[in-house]
């Protein structure tokens, strides 16, 4: 259930979410213009979209809700009374390539479910994919479960199911924006080296009490030859690795040299 808040008085606009016995708030700055007939009918229709397109609930009401801010903005008036809400009023930009996103995942899973060995990666693996100029973690597919090689296809892609990865692939593209893939999985010290047999550059670090965000920045500024194929959090009982890539496909080129 949505809930919209802009018949309050506040300066900013708070929406509430209902799902999953969660309460979200959604908060927008207030426009300086009437709310414009068929606000409620276009953002419904907005959602309804994003979900035929494989979002889950929350990214799509998220997408959605940037999507009527736009559409508030360049409202116009076809006479006289309240004005008319612009229903095509989409905004341009960097984002606008979710289904794309989703489908290049898609593709990814099955290679990796598929051509890697079974046993290769033994507690399987997860892949997340981000849009290009991804503002948060709600602009970052990945997969619920992950993926075990040679168990088949996994679920469709989603958005807000990267959980971890996601605050890898953001640091990672504010060092190179065309940076916007990752896998993870867990494994041994011999298998890192296997890593750096098969040729990818490994940064090694030691996360301790520090937060993902400063442990990556770490290993990228860190490391010597340029920009690292991987980065392998040493400090625990198994090695926890962040494989890097521009898209699925680029990561999937990475995972193969390691298994094969």
């Amino acid at each position: 259930m949505l809930l919209k808040g802009g018949h309050m008085n506040d300066a900013n606009v708070t929406d509430y979410l209902y799902v999953s016995s969660r309460i979200n708030r959604i908060r927008n700055p207030r426009l300086p213009y009437p709310a414009g007939h068929g606000s409620g009918c276009v953002l419904s229709s907005y959602i309804t979209a994003h979900m035929a397109n494989g979002l889950d609930l929350m990214a799509s009401v998220l997408e959605s809700r940037k999507m009527i801010q736009k559409s508030l903005e360049t409202q116009y008036s076809i006479g006289k009374g309240v004005p008319i809400v612009n229903a095509a009023g989409i905004p341009e930009g960097p984002c606008g390539d979710g289904t794309d996103v989703l489908k290049a995942l898609d593709e990814a899973a099955a290679g990796i479910a598929s051509e890697l060995p079974a046993g290769s990666f033994p507690e399987g693996l997860n892949i997340a994919y981000a849009k290009k100029g991804a503002a948060g973690p709600e602009d970052i597919a990945a997969f619920d479960g992950g993926i075990v090689p040679g168990s088949g296809k996994p679920s469709d892609a989603r958005y807000g199911a990267a959980e971890h990865i996601s605050f890898v692939i953001a640091e990672a593209m504010k060092a190179d924006p065309s940076v916007r893939c990752a896998a993870w999985f867990r494994c041994d010290e011999e298998f890192v080296e296997k890593m750096e047999d098969a040729g990818l550059e490994v940064s090694l670090v030691r996360k301790r009490h520090r937060s993902i965000a400063e442990t990556v920045r770490e290993a990228i500024s860190e490391h010597s030859r340029g920009f690292p194929d991987a980065v392998a959090d040493i400090s625990g009982d198994s090695v926890k690795v962040d494989v890097l890539g521009r898209d699925p496909a680029d990561v999937l080129s990475k995972l193969s040299k390691i298994s094969n």
